[in-house]
């Protein structure tokens, strides 16, 4: 039992941190908004902290049947809960003057955010459908929740509307899958079901709706269609963690129900995969061109990506290693690029509390910050693809693993996107060194940007990780494919 609870300790860290901060903060109405956000950081340490030390010691839980629904695997499960508590605690960061300065329940926002995190931690552990989705309810209800924040705007609201609405209906696909995959099996594991296969025909209705219930959750054509309107609407920290710790944590559960999946002899859906990606891919990129919203221009890029992503999916049966280890590091890449970007919107939000993401808001930035214009740049010209950022060093390893696996034709088209997404990642940057149009009030003000520690730590810390990413990737995918 001992060794059990050291293991789970990353997911009880998390979980200890959500409960203490929820209840301190309805019991002790006094207490320091501070104190509650450091508890909440430190719950997010913690579980970093104890990933890393089991994924050193490569020690996995015990012998038990409680525990036969958990695997804390070096490949997938410890590396998200990193990912994931990477990823929240610096949403959560760039959060603490935005809630704050708005007035907003700083113990509700934090419990939602560390509730979603365990919960995605759970659907990166399970090994049973049932535990995968009461990991991913326990994310999506917190999301839905998150999405609404914002009390007196009405498209929050619309926002939290739509993501419950669609999001409930692929909750039941995704059930129905599971009852499907039952009926074709008999049981609710992942692990080996090759050995329990009595209904093919049942198992290819289980996996259809699988595929659609997951392809929701990473905003995979055609069930892309929420993603644009829940990102514009919900507020610019929520977003942040809505584009990169719930769509990580939905692609490290796509990757273990389908790496699972395919040990089954018949079971090949290459071709599908790959349909789904070029369509979404192309959608997105195609879609953001016409944006002159930057943070709707940001879905679409984040449904573009999630097509690239989805090659990794392609070449799964054949090389699960290599599919797992080109997906990690696109994630690891992804989020900080995209974290970026999203604090930078953040930060033009200013004193005014007003956010500021329509394309002519940040012309001419370069005059009224020239440093958050610069790391801007970076980050935009990172999510395009350019060397040598964390951007290019995803595509590389990703569309190099593809063709290596025979699907070259899947890489041209996706490197054809890739060039046409230069064109919208690089309007924002035209804008800021020469457009026309003031930043704010016909003033260049540098005090019109909000340059709080929090914001400008994130944005320093996200700049500094897509440089480093695209320089020395060679020691974050040692550590992946360890």
């Amino acid at each position: 039992m001992n060794a059990a609870i050291t293991q789970l300790m990353p997911l009880l860290a998390i979980l200890a941190g959500a409960t203490f901060v929820l209840l301190i903060g309805t019991w002790w109405k006094k207490i320091n908004s501070e104190a509650l956000f450091m508890l909440a950081i430190v719950s997010l340490v913690a579980a970093i902290y104890f990933s890393w030390q089991n994924w050193l010691g490569s020690v996995f839980l015990p012998a038990a049947p409680w525990l036969a629904a958990f695997e804390l695997d070096n490949k997938l499960a410890l590396l998200g809960i990193i990912l994931f508590a990477i990823s929240s605690g610096i949403a959560i960061i760039s959060a603490h003057n935005y809630v704050r300065e708005r007035g907003q329940p700083m113990p509700e926002f934090l419990a939602l955010v560390l509730f979603a995190v365990f919960g995605a931690g759970v659907m990166a552990v399970g090994t049973n459908l049932i535990v995968i989705f009461i990991g991913l309810e326990t994310l999506s209800l917190s999301a839905y929740v998150l999405a609404g924040f914002n009390k007196g705007d009405a498209s929050s609201h619309e926002a939290a509307i739509k993501y419950f609405i669609l999001g409930a209906v692929a909750s039941a696909v995704f059930l129905f899958g599971i009852a499907f995959y039952y009926g074709a099996t008999g049981s609710v594991a992942i692990l080996n079901p090759s050995h329990h296969v009595s209904n093919m025909k049942m198992l290819y209705m289980a996996i259809g709706l699988l595929f659609a219930g997951l392809s929701f959750k990473i905003a995979a054509v055609p069930f892309q269609w929420w993603t644009p309107d829940v990102y514009q609407g919900a507020p610019l920290p929520v977003t942040t963690f809505f584009a990169t710790t719930v769509k990580a944590a939905a692609f490290i559960m796509f990757f273990r129900i389908f790496d699972a999946l395919y040990h089954i002899p018949d079971v090949n859906l290459a071709g599908l995969i790959s349909v789904v990606a070029v369509a979404t891919m192309s959608f997105g990129n195609l879609a953001a061109l016409f944006q002159e919203d930057i943070k709707r221009m940001l879905a679409y890029s984040s449904i573009a990506h999630a097509g690239y992503m989805l090659l990794a999916f392609v070449f799964l049966r054949e090389d699960s290693a290599s599919a797992g280890q080109a997906m990690i590091f696109y994630l690891a890449a992804y989020i900080v690029m995209t974290t970026g970007a999203f604090s930078v919107l953040a930060a033009l939000a200013g004193p005014s509390l007003v956010e500021r993401t329509h394309i002519s808001n940040v012309a001419p930035l370069s005059r009224a910050s020239p440093w958050l214009a610069l790391v801007f740049t970076v980050f935009l010209l990172s999510l395009a693809g350019f060397p040598p950022t964390a951007g290019f060093m995803a595509k590389f390893y990703l569309f190099r693993a593809t063709v290596q696996n025979g699907h070259t034709t899947l890489v041209i088209i996706a490197v054809i996107n890739s060039l046409i997404s230069v064109y919208y990642y690089m309007r924002p940057v035209v804008a800021m060194y020469f457009g026309e149009q003031s930043f704010a009030n016909s003033t260049y003000e540098v005090k019109s940007v909000n340059t709080s520690y929090s914001i400008v730590g994130v944005i320093i810390f996200s700049a500094i990780s897509v440089i480093l990413l695209g320089l020395l990737p060679s020691s974050v995918l040692m550590i992946i494919g360890r």
